[in-house]
């Protein structure tokens, strides 16, 4: 079985159409899988919302105070059954479409993650700016992490189950950090990582992501995520 992960932060206005576009999925693809969505702590009518929805393949969890996506994350993957576990954006950015290709990759490989880097369109869909200091950042994970990784802050990522919850119950940064952390690591444990092209449907004006802070903080999260890497190799 595979375990679909959502995580939700004050997305009242946006997360009916995200349901409707699952459901579709799943019927036009005739295709079932769990699916986990998680409120993170939000203070719009987002948890009401997401409760409308709990059925024998929809599971909800949430908690009061916001987390922050690694956090959210973290709690779906605990709460998850499913032997593969696949992650994606409350904006469903990436659409539906890449979850048979993730699913059929993590027969072999442990981590499956995306990358944004042969979208063409990648420029109108994120804007000429973030996309350049999506690249430097790239860079700059390169040079203080030692990550072969084009991509790391794709959000369409799949693990193998025992996987996740090794990685994700030590997890130490709740913010957008977090996906450093488990993927270096991963790389400090010799778990195999593939990267899959995927492209982007859509890119929600609501986005929780803010570029100069988010990204200094995931700059000082970097530094922490060495000495991390470092106690492991002790």
């Amino acid at each position: 079985m595979v375990s679909v992960i959502i995580p939700f932060y004050n997305c009242e206005k946006t997360v009916n159409e995200t349901m409707r576009k699952i459901e579709e999925f799943k019927k036009g693809n005739n295709m079932s899988f769990e699916l986990i969505v998680v409120n993170d702590g939000s203070t719009d009518n987002t948890a009401k919302i997401l409760s409308q929805y709990i059925s024998d393949d929809i599971r909800f969890v949430g908690y009061e105070k916001n987390r922050g996506k690694g956090g959210a994350l973290r709690e779906g993957v605990m709460a998850a059954s499913g032997d593969k576990i696949i992650f994606t954006d409350a904006d469903l950015a990436y659409g539906l479409k890449h979850l048979k290709e993730f699913c059929i990759a993590l027969d072999d490989s442990k981590i499956v993650i995306g990358t944004r880097r042969e979208d063409k369109n990648i420029n109108d869909s994120y804007g000429i700016r973030r996309n350049a200091f999506s690249r430097m950042f790239s860079c700059l994970v390169q040079i203080l992490l030692g990550l072969d990784i084009v991509d790391t802050q794709c959000g369409f990522k799949g693990y193998q189950k025992e996987t996740a919850k090794e990685l994700f119950n030590d997890l130490e940064i709740y913010g957008f950090g977090f996906d450093l952390e488990i993927l270096a690591k991963a790389k400090a444990k010799n778990i195999s990582i593939k990267q899959l092209p995927v492209i982007m449907e859509n890119n929600s004006k609501g986005s929780n992501v803010n570029i100069m802070a988010d990204g200094i903080k995931m700059i000082f999260d970097m530094f922490k995520i060495r000495k991390m890497i470092r106690k492991l190799h002790k």
